[in-house]
């Protein structure tokens, strides 16, 4: 028997056919199987190609010859909830430290402020994902806590408008009440809303 006929590709436990032999080209045969999980609403959360890991070791959809594929999916909606969740304690640790942050900006220098700024924006993007993240969730699938995300979506954006604008003003102060009262706050409100699968008591 040659080695083309005992290649196989097993989807979710499922075996999968093809018109004619499974693609010898392993990236050909990622999207291939991709494409046909996205048109059902699901996402490749694991792909083994002879027992290695591609998602860890993308060189082994390189491999010439291959005798056994094994992918596992999950919903989209499932991935994305999982990735807000798995965000939300960097998040607020990034939140706690913007506090303590911001109050220690106004006892320095102008200059040592502004220079620290910089940093402080890498840690508004961390409090900021999983917003960022839930709101495109919002706009897809419509949950019953759309509007409140979109609405703490919104001020975010604006926190991060006037943080920007603080910066170009060297208005320490307002920056400051970003890090310290605004982003801290609108964090707090997101994780309380209503209905989502992270909420907590306000």
């Amino acid at each position: 028997m040659s080695s083309l006929s005992q290649q196989s590709v097993i989807v979710d436990g499922e075996a999968v056919t093809f018109e004619g032999p499974p693609p010898a080209d392993l990236q050909q045969l990622y999207q291939l199987i991709d494409q046909a999980l996205t048109a059902g609403g699901r996402l490749i959360t694991a792909f083994e190609i002879d027992g290695i890991d591609a998602h860890k070791d993308p060189s082994s959809l390189q491999i010439p010859h291959y005798q056994c594929v094994s992918g596992n999916s999950s919903e989209w909606q499932t991935v994305c909830l999982n990735a807000i969740t798995q965000l939300l304690p960097v998040a607020e640790n990034a939140a706690n430290g913007l506090i303590a942050y911001g109050s220690a900006m106004l006892a320095v220098p102008l200059a040592h402020s502004l220079n620290e700024l910089t940093t402080a924006a890498d840690k508004m993007g961390e409090v900021l994902a999983p917003i960022e993240t839930a709101n495109q969730f919002a706009e897809q699938f419509g949950p019953s806590w759309s509007t409140a995300c979109k609405e703490v979506h919104r001020k975010s954006n604006q926190a991060c408008d006037a943080f920007s604008e603080s910066i170009k003003t060297q208005d320490i102060g307002q920056a400051a009440a970003c890090l310290v009262v605004d982003l801290p706050s609108l964090f707090n409100t997101f994780r309380s809303i209503p209905e989502t699968p992270w909420q907590t008591p306000k």
